[in-house]
């Protein structure tokens, strides 16, 4: 490797961090600075409804975003949220306890085909007004949200980190809500950690555990939002010292100056993957050598495949000799499963790569674990799915014939299968236009680097 190809890349900021500041800074009445502010179309989607709302936002002459939030909404609003499942619910929440508003969100077809009913069936649980009228959720706001274990109970078959973070990131106006992770244990399955909830009942006073209703939630995206929200003065673990009864307002976000978004490793982790397949060594800017993130872990994965990853000059790179199947649990990294699938296709050997627990793709933009199988196949991929996990055997020795896959309109989709023209140029993939959701310049970024061949025919 002395004389590998060395390449350095600049992401864009997260996007996941992004919305969840911007809905923090809906609790603040001065102005916030932030840098490295994504413009993807998710961030900027959630911006538009903002000014809708109240807001402005004006860049500085350091390419820095002011943010000068409406701390209060009153009147009647319609926003358009489009295709960002977090940006609507973590809105919704948040609006949901605003009395003096009255908003109706107009989502896209996309999103619209996406699981809505616990959203909905929560906030009224919560205490809420919300309403869904053809592709519309029109939110009444009301005085005051207040959660209790029973909302728990009642929803727990469709809880879901995003709804999670919601109310955890709404808290200051939610009752009781800086208690919801009481509810949970922490369990390590599988050398992933997970927030289990066990929902009970009271039988005779008796507390009457349903074993055949527990769920499990990532653990990664809520230790995300906890990591954001104590950037901001407000860590979870100590809410519960606070005496609420003498200390009015004292469960609240502490205003800061500036907030800087780190790059966003879910779009590095093409990157660096693409670095394997290549055997260049690729490298993205970043002088963190530590994420909440849940895809910066995605690294760890990468070096047990065998790549080797170093951190070096503020840059994290990732290159690789060979790649080997393995045996892996997904369920923290959903938005992963494409890429190690495709990554995958490149393993130096007979024996199978094993993804588990990637059920829940199916509910993402496109259904993501149908659609998988489906447009590999076309290129005589050999992947099947039973119970929960995916089983992918190398490519490298079969012949891929030019053909063109589907990209679903799914940025995840088409990014993972960009991967594969690396080697195999002649494979074409459409609707390339949908990765604006979260890497704009992805194309544009592989294709300057000379890691992917110009396509202009995606």
């Amino acid at each position: 490797m002395v004389n590998q190809e060395r390449l350095l890349i600049s992401v864009p900021g997260s996007k996941s961090i992004a919305i969840r500041t911007l809905i923090i800074t809906s609790f603040f009445n001065q102005p916030l600075t932030i840098s490295n502010l994504p413009a993807c179309n998710d961030v900027v989607t959630l911006i538009d409804a903002l000014k809708v709302l109240g807001y402005k936002f004006i860049r500085n002459n350091r390419l820095e975003t002011v943010v000068f939030p409406c701390h209060e909404f009153k009147g009647n609003f319609t926003v358009k949220i489009k295709d960002s499942a977090a940006a609507l619910r973590f809105l919704a929440i948040r609006l949901a306890a605003c009395p003096q508003a009255q908003v109706n969100i107009r989502i896209s077809d996309q999103l619209a085909q996406r699981p809505l009913e616990s959203l909905m069936r929560l906030i009224k649980l919560l205490g809420g007004n919300i309403d869904y009228v053809n592709k519309t959720i029109i939110i009444k706001g009301v005085d005051k949200l207040v959660f209790t274990s029973g909302v728990l109970n009642a929803t727990a078959s469709h809880i879901t980190s995003q709804l999670l973070s919601g109310i955890l990131l709404s808290s200051p106006i939610i009752d009781n809500s800086h208690h919801i992770l009481d509810h949970f244990s922490q369990e390590v399955n599988n050398g992933f950690t997970e927030y289990r909830y066990q929902p009970s009942n009271s039988k005779r006073g008796k507390l009457i555990f349903d074993s055949s209703k527990s769920i499990s939630v990532s653990s990664r995206y809520i230790n995300l939002t906890l990591k954001i929200m104590e950037d901001f003065g407000l860590p979870i673990h100590l809410a519960n010292k606070i005496d609420h009864r003498n200390q009015v307002n004292s469960y609240r976000y502490v205003k800061r100056d500036k907030y800087i978004i780190e790059p966003d490793f879910s779009s590095a982790c093409y990157f660096w993957s693409v670095g394997c397949i290549l055997n260049k060594k690729v490298g993205i800017i970043t002088t963190l050598n530590y994420s909440c993130q849940p895809d910066y872990h995605f690294l760890h994965i990468l070096k047990k495949m065998g790549a080797i990853v170093s951190i070096e000059s503020g840059a994290i790179y990732v290159t690789a000799d060979y790649l080997k199947p393995i045996e892996v649990n997904m369920v923290n990294m959903p938005d992963q499963v494409p890429t190690l699938v495709v990554l995958s296709l490149f393993a130096n050997s007979n024996n199978q790569t094993i993804i588990s627990n990637v059920e829940h793709i199916r509910y993402k933009e496109s259904n993501r674990l149908e659609n998988l199988i489906i447009e590999l196949k076309k290129i005589n991929a050999e992947i099947d799915y039973h119970k929960s996990s995916l089983y992918v055997k190398s490519l490298l020795n079969k012949e891929v014939p030019s053909v063109t896959l589907n990209g679903y309109d799914d940025h995840r989709l088409i990014m993972a299968f960009s991967l594969l023209r690396a080697v195999y140029p002649h494979v074409k993939i459409m609707g390339k236009e949908a990765v604006n959701k979260s890497c704009p310049n992805y194309f544009n970024l592989m294709e300057v680097n000379k890691l992917l061949p110009k396509n202009d025919h995606c």
